[in-house]
């Protein structure tokens, strides 16, 4: 019989981000992954590209007691009902709630993956809180895997005792495709040369961001940033994603930008690839709660140079003046003169782009990661005297 596992995150775009292709791997090693998180035209992607179960069950990013209750009330019939052997949880909301959940139902191995710390961005009480709930998760888990070293000794640092804890291979929860992520594949060269020509009109070089368009990602350091670039340079910026969660600073970015045609906001989009390949530096000034930002490895397998923040997760994905260029988070004005470095140095921003992808090649390459979270789970199933299947054998 094959081994159950339930993976369960809070929305159903991290198993795409997190677990594409590593739900079929470990399909074939004789695990069956079942993947869990709140329902969407994702979740249901999910299982047809990765030919698994899923189940919905809504779970809320922040705070809603009641709401929190009846999704931890519906994780424990899940769980009790399906009997997985594993249950392996992350982001914030999902961990905590699945961590209660599985180890009331007496589930034999339950970890923890620690994909970013909001007690990072938070202080006073609020980082208190938060805290205690990572503390708890982590409690209630065999074991508790990091995206990053830097992520580990916060949480070190923070809560967790030095003998729990580990990181798999140079870190990453998935790796990356560099397949796709592929400044040489011509799909990408194509679709990148219209999405210049559609935005570059008189010679500017393009600053491009990909990810959540949200404070917490430094949003207000970029726009402030590319006020003082704008004095010197002809340049353009383009944010790739979606609009994070509304609040003040939000609001206020969004009317700063309206009629500025230097500004590209995309949305959503189904080539991120593309998008990437027509930027000429890549910036990503998250305030914290990385884990290891894939957006970021995903610009250098591009070929991009970085420049991110000083923050866990982000000093992993950037060797600072090798792949990009590390300044402290919430000063715009330091990323604007790195942004500033790598606009006066074409020679330069191709280097760091080179050793950018010759770097997520050599040390983020998926098969390794989902190999050696396999290893994990055998070890830890074999600690509690649950016999593990043998692999089935690979297509010729």
């Amino acid at each position: 019989m094959p081994i159950k596992l339930i993976h369960i995150t809070t929305i159903p775009e991290t198993l795409h981000a997190f677990c594409k292709g590593q739900a079929r791997f470990l399909k074939r090693k004789g695990i069956n992954f079942i993947g869990v998180s709140s329902p969407g035209n994702a979740l249901i992607d999910f299982s047809k590209t990765e030919d698994v179960d899923t189940k919905s069950i809504l779970i809320y990013r922040n705070i809603r007691p009641i709401y929190d209750l009846i999704s931890l009330f519906k994780l424990y019939k899940l769980i009790r009902s399906i009997k997985p052997e594993i249950v392996h949880f992350g982001t914030s909301k999902a961990a905590l709630l699945g961590s209660i959940a599985s180890w009331s139902t007496k589930v034999p191995v339950r970890i923890y993956h620690v994909r970013g710390s909001f007690s990072e961005y938070y202080s006073g009480i609020i980082k208190l809180i938060l805290l205690f709930f990572e503390w708890l998760t982590a409690l209630l888990s065999n074991q508790v895997i990091f995206n990053s070293e830097s992520s580990k000794k916060y949480c070190h640092d923070s809560y967790l005792p030095l003998n729990k804890g580990i990181v798999l291979c140079n870190g990453s929860s998935n790796g990356l495709n560099s397949t796709y992520f592929d400044p040489n594949d011509y799909n990408n060269h194509n679709k990148s040369k219209e999405i210049r020509k559609d935005i570059i009109k008189n010679g500017e070089l393009l600053i491009g961001y990909l990810g959540r368009i949200a404070e917490d990602k430094g949003i207000e350091e970029i726009y402030n940033a590319f006020k003082i670039i704008q004095k010197t340079f002809k340049v353009k910026i383009i944010l790739v994603g979606e609009w994070g969660e509304s609040n003040k600073a939000i609001n206020n970015f969004r009317r700063k930008i309206i009629n500025k045609e230097a500004i590209i906001i995309t949305g959503h989009v189904d080539n991120p690839a593309s998008y990437l390949l027509a930027m000429d530096i890549f910036i990503y000034p998250s305030h914290g709660s990385e884990g290891l930002p894939n957006a970021v490895l995903e610009a250098s397998a591009m070929e991009l140079p970085v420049v991110a923040t000083k923050v866990v997760g982000c000093i992993d994905a950037v060797v600072d003046g090798v792949t990009g260029i590390l300044v402290p988070p919430r000063d715009p004005i330091a990323l604007a003169d790195a942004i500033r470095t790598l606009l006066n140095d074409a020679e330069l921003r191709k280097r760091m782009g080179k050793a950018g992808r010759e770097r997520v090649i050599r040390d983020f390459k998926p098969e390794d990661i989902w190999e050696a979270l396999y290893q994990e789970y055998v070890r830890l199933l074999k600690e509690k005297g649950i016999p593990v299947p043998e692999p089935l054998p690979e297509k010729t």
